[in-house]
């Protein structure tokens, strides 16, 4: 099922090739009602209800049932949920007029309300606010879960697109392959080229249809580029099979990496998922007794995820105590949960359901990578380090998003009883979930700050070291793509120069071109786990 986003880039899984592309992945500069009628008898069940208070949303689950009642045979169950899910949580409701309680005069009017939208995906554009550029939902709520916890159809082919700015061919470029995936069968490598689906050649025209309507089994045309920079054809194919449910493991690869009488640890980690917490405990357990002297934690392929992951990792970087993170919510919920809702470094995980002492490698500095889609949760993991340690951030300048959400269904039963967190998915809940409304919805219910304060990283964190892995330079393509790990790959060889007391910023030591990272961005993603 499709991903539908209220922003110009596409929606991508985390991680995963498999998804539909919607927009052009090349550089930007390469291709160009007011009936109120009252029905007798309904306005009592809801607007003039003895309970509604308008300066508290919570008092309407009293009534809710009665309402759900009213509407069930009105077809208008997905559209009542979103407004209802918006009310509650979204960030920005108090500057948002159509979601004031006393917004609608009669539950006639909610109703024409609710019908006068073509699509769901309307409703949502004329909510959000101008600010909000990263609230997005799904038509299925199980594709939309999956997706938090790295669960996809996928073939495990993590891919780029470029394309020569004189050229019309249009160039695949490997990032990565996922662990136990039919990439990994294939032994595709990173850097890897294509230029081919099923013989057909990608050009600008055609490139978007041929991805997006791939066979579950395609053949990929492999592609070199010559020393000119020319992308040509060359000999061999391999097949990939997108598989259903497959789940991507985010702890890409790991290392010890003796730089002279130095070790350096080095993680690339490609999405803050929770289940995985273990994984990198185990890894940090090995830095630790290496005794490794510096940390490299490369982050340019996560786009984000859990907060609480992001805290876990810190925590393993960082050996204090205190705030790493201050949440802040709207108005209602800051009541409810107060202003000093905190995350705080911590010295242990949960594992099947015991407390695992993690470990805390005590860093005085740490070496973060990025690129332009770095995003979300990565983000918060630097802006939350850096009051406490040197953070020497090197390559693009990340995606800028401090907001973080949570995942809305309908599910009615979350409303009895005591619980507090109205349509807040729980995954004990599935058979709860109103069978009329399979939507999903993924508001920003709030903004992170650090420690001090600081959050004002919308148009993203600069880099002290500006580094590009993909440039343009007299409109051709480079790459300084290498093995992970190894100094053929220019960004982990920057940490290293730096280490080894290199300049602080590498472009001014040598002329190099225009970054030309393609625009096929992972959604940034950064969620509160409850």
């Amino acid at each position: 099922m499709k991903f539908l986003k209220l922003s110009a880039v596409a929606f991508l899984l985390f991680g995963c090739s498999s998804e539909p592309i919607d927009e052009p992945l090349i550089d930007p500069g390469v291709i160009d009602n007011t009936d109120t009628t009252i029905e007798p008898g309904l306005s009592d069940l809801v607007f003039n209800h003895p309970s509604f208070d308008v300066t508290n949303p919570i008092p309407w689950l009293e009534w809710q049932d009665d309402l759900r009642e009213t509407l069930k045979d009105e077809s208008v169950d997905t559209e009542d949920f979103i407004w209802n899910a918006m009310n509650i949580w979204y960030f920005w409701k108090s500057q948002t007029p159509v979601l004031s309680e006393d917004r609608f005069k009669n539950l006639q009017e909610y109703l024409d309300y609710l019908k006068g939208f073509s699509s769901a995906e309307s409703m949502i554009e004329s909510i959000t606010n101008t600010e909000d550029r990263f609230t997005f939902f799904n038509e299925d709520y199980s594709v939309l879960i999956n997706s938090l916890g790295g669960i996809s159809k996928s073939d495990g082919l993590e891919f780029g697109l470029v394309a020569n700015s004189d050229s019309e061919d249009v160039i695949i470029y490997t990032r990565y392959v996922a662990r136990g995936s039919s990439a990994e069968a294939q032994e595709i490598q990173r850097g890897d080229l294509f230029n081919r689906i099923d013989g057909q050649l990608l050009t600008r025209s055609n490139y978007s249809a041929l991805i997006n309507n791939r066979s579950d089994s395609y053949t990929l045309g492999k592609a070199e580029q010559d020393a000119s920079g020319e992308f040509l054809s060359a000999e061999g194919e391999v097949t990939l099979s997108r598989v259903e449910n497959f789940q991507e493991n985010p702890v890409q690869y790991h290392s010890i990496f003796t730089n002279g009488n130095k070790k350096v640890g080095y993680l690339v980690y490609n999405q803050f998922i929770s289940n995985y917490n273990q994984e990198l405990n185990d890894i940090f357990a090995s830095f630790k007794t290496t005794a490794i002297d510096e940390l490299v934690i490369d982050l340019r392929y996560n786009p984000g995820g859990s907060t609480a992951a992001a805290a876990v990792l810190a925590s393993m970087i960082h050996d204090g105590s205190g705030v790493f993170a201050k949440q802040r919510w709207n108005t209602y919920w800051t009541s409810m949960f107060g202003s000093g809702l905190e995350d705080r470094f911590t010295d242990q995980i949960t594992v099947d359901n015991a407390s695992v002492a993690i470990n805390r490698l005590g860093m005085k500095r740490v070496y973060v990578l990025t690129q332009s889609g770095t995003a979300s949760s990565s983000e918060l993991l630097i802006n939350g380090l850096k009051p406490y340690i040197e953070v020497v951030h090197i390559g693009e300048t990340t995606r800028g998003k401090n907001e973080f959400s949570i995942t809305l269904v309908d599910d009615p039963g979350s409303q009895s009883g005591q619980t507090v967190f109205p349509y807040l998915f729980r995954s004990t809940r599935v058979d709860q979930i109103n069978p009329k409304n399979s939507f999903a919805l993924q508001p920003l219910v709030g903004k992170y700050e650090n420690s001090v304060g600081f959050s004002d990283y919308t148009s993203g964190l600069d880099p002290l070291i500006a580094y590009s892995e993909i440039e343009r330079i007299n409109g051709r393509i480079s790459f300084n793509i290498g093995t992970f790990g190894t100094l053929e790959d220019g960004l982990f060889a920057q940490a290293i120069g730096h280490m080894n007391g290199g300049l602080t910023n590498q472009r001014a030591a040598r002329s190099l071109g225009e970054p030309a990272e393609d625009l096929r961005l992972s959604e940034p993603l950064m969620f509160v786990e409850f």
